[in-house]
């Protein structure tokens, strides 16, 4: 189970733009982050989560999950700051893992339609 964050978008959105927001340098050079201990992250200063993908397996002929997130999902609210959550843990059932199932990595695949000179949605 995902926790999200508490009362509408338009609450969410609201406290967001009140908030200075998550201090991600704070954590620098690793930017880690325990759940188990602090809670999901940004939730206290009013993060909202879209879950994008949840229990995927990846194994042998499986190596790669792709998943979509909607730009209406982003439109939704108003944000200044993004961060991706990214959890690795044990695979289901009596499947064994070992040191490579514990390393993951992200990557972001956009449209040919985004083009990457900064007129379309540039980060500021």
């Amino acid at each position: 189970r995902r926790p999200s964050a508490p009362g509408s978008l338009r609450q969410v959105s609201r406290r967001a733009a009140e908030s200075p927001g998550f201090d991600f340098e704070a954590r620098a050079p690793w930017y880690l982050y325990n759940a188990s201990i602090e809670g999901f992250p940004g939730l206290d200063s009013g993060a909202l989560a879209l879950p994008i993908f949840s229990g995927a397996l990846v194994q042998g002929a499986s190596r790669v999950v792709h998943a979509k997130l909607s730009a209406s999902a982003l439109q939704q609210v108003d944000w200044g700051q993004a961060a991706l959550y990214f959890r690795l843990t044990k695979p289901p059932g009596e499947l064994h893992y070992d040191h490579w199932d514990r390393v993951g990595s992200v990557g972001i695949l956009m449209d040919s339609h985004h083009v990457a000179d900064g007129t379309k949605g540039s980060a500021r």
